[in-house]
């Protein structure tokens, strides 16, 4: 099932990982339109693979520097980029661009960073016991 870089040149290949990445990226945040199989495009345009790689790099350098103020962020983000590596497309099975039962594991990652984010803002918000909603009870 592995195809050959005759059948999708490398060049394309490597197209498409900047595109993968942010499609799993959205279709983890907002779970619309999801498909058994997502056909590979005959064509990738390249605004939208600079659009993609700007977005991962964005990311990426967001996660970098709040490292020191919450590195579960930098940690949940090389989780995600890390673990989708095997399903990216780089070694390409089959025609699919994407497909997101393999997405469970990478997202862990995300949502990790997620997670102590919202507790170390919800930290950074705490009300003063006197004006505390639980002492309305």
């Amino acid at each position: 099932m592995v195809v050959s870089l005759e059948a999708i040149p490398l060049h394309y290949r490597l197209g498409n990982v900047p595109l993968a990445y942010a499609r799993y990226l959205l279709k983890m945040l907002w779970p619309v339109h999801l498909a058994i199989f997502y056909p590979l495009p005959k064509t990738i345009s390249p605004l939208a693979v600079v659009a993609a790689v700007a977005v991962l790099l964005a990311i990426s350098a967001a996660a970098w520097l709040g490292r020191k103020r919450g590195p579960y962020g930098l940690v949940g983000w090389l989780w995600f980029l890390g673990t989708l590596v095997p399903v990216i497309g780089l070694v390409q099975v089959g025609h699919a661009a994407m497909a997101d039962r393999y997405t469970y594991f990478p997202s862990i990652g995300v949502f990790i960073a997620v997670t102590f984010a919202v507790r170390d803002w919800a930290n950074r918000l705490q009300f003063s016991p006197r004006s505390s909603p639980l002492q309305l009870f």
